[in-house]
């Protein structure tokens, strides 16, 4: 009984992932369209403020879409059994990606925005720092092979990943009007984009190995 049980609410999971993962893949493509796609046309107008950096930016905003667009594939367990050699290099892009779109969104938090809204700077650079640590720890967890650690690790990086995403969905609520400034209003959005969905997911994890062990 007691192993039928966990089958089924391991079904219930893998059912529960899916529907998830197909509404983060709605969402990211959603926020590819309508917030992303600007920033290749390069004006001034786009940029505002940013348009002194730019391509930091643009670099910035490229790696993080290479990122958020390989992430889904890569936690498909079908295509990862059947394409491993593709996974793995799959993987090392992500890699890249996440070095680059963290290295510039430090720089641009440290020696650009802390000059104007050091409230938001002080939301992206611990979100900065901690996208990169996530992914060199399932990157090395994998060189260990520590294949379920890889996993868990590679979630939660993507996760972070996913919270320019999350931030703007959560932008469009009322609650966030409380505040006056809109770079507060941002870097609230911003600290609870991927502290939530990090301690849900965390959550999660704790329960299904308790089910399981």
């Amino acid at each position: 009984m007691k192993k039928n049980n966990l089958q089924n609410n391991s079904f219930g999971y893998l059912w529960f992932r899916f529907f998830l993962w197909l509404l983060m893949f709605y969402y990211g493509i959603k926020f590819i369209i309508d917030k992303a796609v600007r920033y290749f046309y390069f004006n001034e107008e786009t940029y505002e403020e940013y348009w002194k950096i730019n391509w930091l930016l643009l670099i910035h905003i490229l790696a993080g879409l290479v990122v958020l667009l390989i992430g889904p594939l890569q936690f498909f367990p079908y295509f990862r059994a059947k394409n491993i050699k593709i996974h793995k290099w799959l993987g090392k892009i992500y890699l890249a990606g996440i070095i680059l779109g963290s290295f510039f969104s430090l720089y641009i938090a440290i020696f650009f925005t802390a000059k104007s809204h050091w409230t938001w700077a002080a939301a992206l650079i611990p979100l900065s720092v901690i996208w990169l640590l996530s992914a060199l720890l399932g990157y090395r967890a994998a060189k260990n092979g520590k294949l379920q650690l890889h996993k868990e690790w590679m979630i939660r990086s993507y996760i972070i990943t996913f919270t320019f995403v999350t931030f703007r969905w959560l932008m469009k609520f009322s609650f966030f009007a409380i505040t006056a400034d809109g770079r507060d209003r941002t870097a609230l959005a911003i600290w609870l984009g991927w502290t939530v969905p990090l301690f849900i997911n965390e959550a999660m994890l704790n329960w299904i190995k308790r089910r399981t062990n």
